[in-house]
């Protein structure tokens, strides 16, 4: 290599090199820079106050005594805090109902029901057509074939496909698809159980009822109290 072409090496080389730092220096100053921005805007968000006796006009505020204010700003729901603190920001979702049980309905733009707990993580996926309040830990949805089912409010299926269903202090009274009505203690749903609903069940068509658990038959007999007639029965769910 002669002389001059070792010359033109050494400062293309020494180019590159500065190139390349400034061009690292850059990219780690616009990385710097972007985080700082954004740190300084959400503790602009967090640091914003509510006055939930004073909101700006076309706000709408639903007041709870847990402190889960629940707001509509006109484009998005909020949940603020007692001290007007917003704890949870929702502009996914077309509607948010209150909190219950620790658990709130959400509707998306596809008209899709699910429920989402106190911190903001989806607990049942928004599938349904219908999504009823939850009682005693417990809700009914209905899917898209319209079949009712009482789900935990965890998304434990507790049910098979049922025609109608109403909860209400701690018990549902439910009709499933043949017809039959069921009177359920929801304090007893257990799913250690042979079947969640295996001690829950304490009545068919207003009949109070005992049960009979059999294995080789993988069955759950509900007989009329009293006699040895079968009035219900389900299959055991084994693990």
């Amino acid at each position: 290599m002669n002389e001059d072409n070792l010359l033109f090496y050494k400062k293309f080389r020494k180019k590159m090199v500065v190139d390349f730092c400034n061009f690292t220096f850059m990219k780690i100053l616009s990385a710097f820079i972007f985080t700082i921005f954004t740190t300084l805007v959400i503790a602009q968000t967090e640091n914003k106050l509510l006055d939930l006796d004073n909101l700006p006009e076309g706000y709408m505020v639903w007041r709870s005594e847990y402190g889960t204010n629940r707001v509509w700003t006109g484009e998005q729901y909020l949940f603020v805090n007692n001290d007007g603190k917003t704890i949870m920001e929702l502009p996914q979702y077309s509607y948010v109902d209150d909190f219950r049980d620790g658990i709130a309905i959400v509707k998306t733009n596809f008209n899709k029901c699910g429920y989402l707990n106190l911190e903001g993580r989806i607990v049942i996926h928004p599938k349904f057509l219908e999504c009823g309040g939850s009682n005693a830990g417990f809700v009914t949805v209905k899917d898209r074939y319209e079949d009712l089912y009482l789900l935990s409010n965890t998304g434990q299926q507790i049910s098979l496909p049922l025609k109608e269903a109403t909860t209400i202090q701690g018990t549902a009274i439910v009709v499933d698809k043949n017809d039959v009505e069921l009177y359920i203690d929801l304090s007893k749903v257990n799913f250690d159980y042979y079947h969640p609903l295996m001690k829950a069940i304490l009545k068919v068509n207003d009949q109070n009822v005992r049960h009979e658990v059999e294995l080789e038959a993988k069955q759950i007999l509900f007989l009329e109290e009293g006699s040895d007639r079968v009035l219900y029965q389900l299959e055991v769910a084994l693990n």
